[in-house]
């Protein structure tokens, strides 16, 4: 067993089934480290070593570099646990890709795919459990890279998409298509306004929890947290007016990535 950092709901020992042999980084990550996660979560380890494991129990893909992520699945005392398996090369190629496109945000946001957002989202939240400087000085790559920039950039377009949607089928009368298109317009606004403040977690379910750690980074926010649930569950909504609320959602949206223009007309 290795000794782990603390993290609530989580052993404070590494299990066995983790091979951390040769390893020049152990790290946590996901939503146990965030503070995000229940008590049937499960426990997510990333071990950077040039071997991957005996058996991998699922392969990923990324979409910048030409590597196979390997991942192995464990159950340990009721709780789920995937071991998943870097290689220092995979690391360099990924970053030397990041490098190309440093200057060139949308080409960027073109080209991520949502594995490397995953992927990106977990090594920028992980934290250490042997070889702490090693994953600091990635996790520094990381935020220096254009990569928040690229992934509010890929939402921010998303968002005004579904604005045009959203106006048009008003324009032509069907209402109800259009409270749909705004409300996918609300949610791309709220992953590009939070990617924008650094939040990268990509899963749909942590929207509300990533937007108020990005909220936590400014002082004026375009779109306050309890105004946000308002919209999102749709407190004003109504069946008689529905064009209403839509222009609400709208206007909202124009608020949330009016940061992100701001921020590259100033840059």
């Amino acid at each position: 067993m290795t000794t782990a950092r603390a993290v609530p709901g989580v052993a404070t020992d590494l299990p066995s089934c983790v091979d951390v042999r040769g390893a020049l980084c152990v790290f946590l990550s996901g939503s146990l480290v965030e503070g995000w996660g229940h008590r049937d979560s499960d426990v997510d380890v990333y071990v950077v070593r040039e071997e991957g494991p005996a058996h991998a129990d699922f392969l990923s893909t990324l979409g910048l570099v030409d590597h196979e992520v390997e991942t192995a699945v464990h159950f340990v005392d009721g709780r789920r646990w995937d071991v998943c398996y870097w290689t220092p090369g995979l690391l360099d190629d990924l970053f030397a890709r990041l490098g190309e496109y440093r200057d060139d945000v949308r080409g960027l946001a073109k080209l991520l795919q949502p594995s490397d957002v995953a992927f990106l989202y977990r090594l920028s939240a992980g934290v250490a459990i042997a070889g702490h400087e090693y994953l600091r000085e990635r996790q520094f790559v990381v935020e220096r890279s254009g990569a928040a920039a690229a992934i509010a950039c890929a939402a921010a377009e998303e968002a005004d998409a579904a604005i045009e949607d959203a106006l048009g089928l008003e324009a032509s009368g069907d209402l109800h298509s259009s409270v749909l298109a705004a409300r996918r317009a609300l949610d791309h606004a709220i992953d590009a306004f939070s990617a924008h403040q650094g939040a990268l977690a990509p899963a749909e379910k942590w929207r509300y929890l990533k937007y108020r750690q990005a909220l936590d980074k400014v002082t004026d926010p375009p779109l306050s947290l309890t105004e946000y649930w308002r919209l999102q569950t749709m407190r004003e909504f109504s069946p008689e007016n529905p064009g209403e609320w839509v222009q609400l959602t709208l206007d909202k949206c124009y608020s949330l990535l009016s940061v992100l223009t701001s921020a590259q007309v100033s840059g």
